[in-house]
C-alpha cells in the first residue's frame, strides 16, 4: 500500500459564470510505502480498452 500526505494551495477567482481555479499546486509532505509503477506508455491502456480516460474539459457539471 502507498500512502501520501499533503496539503493543496488554490487561488480561486469570481467570474460571471461562477467561482473559477485560476491556480493550484499540491504539496506532498510525507509518504509511506512504494509507490505504484507507472507505465512506459500511460495512454496504452486507455487505447487498449482498460483503464479510465482523462476527464473531457468540456463535461463541466
Amino acid at each position: 500500500m502507498f500512502v501520501s500526505a499533503g496539503h493543496t494551495d488554490s487561488t480561486l477567482v469570481r467570474t460571471a459564470d461562477g467561482w473559477r481555479i485560476a491556480a493550484s499546486a499540491q504539496r506532498i509532505v510525507r509518504t509511506r510505502g512504494t509507490p505504484p509503477r507507472v507505465p512506459a506508455d500511460p495512454g496504452a491502456a486507455v487505447r487498449e480498452g482498460q483503464g479510465r480516460p482523462d476527464p473531457d474539459p468540456s463535461d463541466r457539471r
